[in-house]
C-alpha cells in the first residue's frame, strides 16, 4: 500500500485545550487489517498530539492474514497545526506621569494575560521636570498566544522569550517648576 491508498482525516477542532488532537485514516480496502497512527512533532519527533505545534502523521498496520506489520507509510499533505487562542487586541490605559503623584502600580489584563508595569521613577511621586519611560509586560495566560504584529497605540511593541509581550512608552518630560514668589536680594 501508498499513501494514495489512505485518506487523511485532520481533526476538526486543532485549538490547544489539552486534549489529544489525532487525525483519522481511511483506507481503500477494507481488508487492511488494523492502522496505527503515529505522530511527529516539527523537530521530527515521535509525540502525542497535544501540545501547540506542527504535526505530521504516519500510518502503519497489521494485515491480518499473516500479521506482517508494514513500514510506516506518509505523505507531506498529512500535516496539520495545533495553535493557542490568539490575543489580537490590547488596550492599555495608563495614567500619563503628573507631578507629586505616585506612578500607577497596578494593570488590569484581562482572561487572556496578566499585566505588570514598571516605571524608571526612582522616587515615590513624579517630579517636575523630568523624563519617564513606562514598560508593561503582558504574559499570556495557559492556551493563549499573541498574535503577531500586534499595535498599541504609543507604544513600542517587543516580543520576548516565552510569548511574553513588552510594551514601552517614553512620556514628554513634566512640566518645570514654576517661581512663585521672588524674594529681592537685601542691601
Amino acid at each position: 500500500l501508498t499513501a494514495d491508498d489512505f485518506t487523511f482525516i485532520p481533526p476538526s477542532d486543532v485549538l490547544h485545550d489539552g486534549n489529544v488532537k489525532e487525525a483519522q485514516f481511511k483506507c481503500k480496502y477494507d481488508d487492511v487489517g488494523t492502522i496505527y497512527v503515529n505522530y511527529y512533532n516539527a523537530e521530527k519527533e515521535l509525540v502525542i498530539p497535544v501540545y501547540a505545534d506542527t504535526y505530521t502523521a504516519a500510518v502503519y498496520y497489521v494485515d491480518n492474514e499473516n500479521y506482517a506489520v508494514s513500514s510506516e507509510i506518509t505523505d507531506e499533505s498529512w500535516t496539520y497545526i495545533i495553535t493557542l487562542n490568539a490575543i489580537k487586541n490590547i488596550e492599555v490605559d495608563v495614567k500619563a506621569p503628573v507631578v507629586g503623584e505616585a506612578p500607577q502600580s497596578t494593570l488590569a489584563g484581562d482572561e487572556s494575560y496578566s499585566a505588570y508595569i514598571e516605571w524608571d521613577c526612582y522616587t515615590e511621586t513624579f517630579e517636575y521636570n523630568t523624563q519617564y519611560t513606562v514598560k508593561i509586560r503582558l504574559y499570556p495566560e495557559y492556551n493563549y498566544s499573541f498574535a503577531k504584529e500586534i499595535v498599541v497605540d504609543g507604544y513600542e511593541v517587543s516580543y520576548l522569550d516565552y510569548g511574553v509581550l513588552e510594551l514601552q512608552r517614553v512620556y514628554d518630560a513634566t512640566p518645570k517648576a514654576k517661581i512663585t514668589s521672588l524674594v529681592p536680594p537685601e542691601d
